[in-house]
């Protein structure tokens, strides 16, 4: 498997807002961290349960959800942890919005 990464791994744990239905459909707000970030792509780890395919907004502002920008994104995958969490793999809809997103990201790093 050849290595597309374009941005270095989210090590500083980003914290964010993920907001969708579950797979039995329940709708829910989750606090949790960024695990990884790839061309078009992040993984993040949810405690709820989400199904492949499922469609989720995620917003890199949690401690102002109103006013922050949320990008839709699509479950591309899901690995389930030791911990209880979930790993998922999820893919914007907008690439260009979400690669926008990560190069500002990267010049508010200290």
């Amino acid at each position: 498997r050849q290595e597309r990464r374009i941005y270095s791994r989210a090590l500083d744990s980003s914290q964010i807002l993920v907001a969708g239905n579950d797979m039995f459909g329940v709708a829910f707000k989750e606090r949790t961290c960024l695990i990884n970030r790839s061309e078009g792509g992040l993984s993040l780890k949810l405690l709820r349960p989400v199904a492949i395919g499922g469609m989720l907004e995620i917003s890199f502002s949690p401690n102002s959800p109103e006013s922050s920008f949320w990008i839709d994104v699509k479950v591309a995958w899901v690995n389930h942890r030791l911990d209880g969490y979930q790993s998922v793999g999820v893919k914007a809809r907008s690439l260009s919005l979400l690669n926008d997103w990560l190069k500002w990201k990267a010049t508010k790093q200290p």
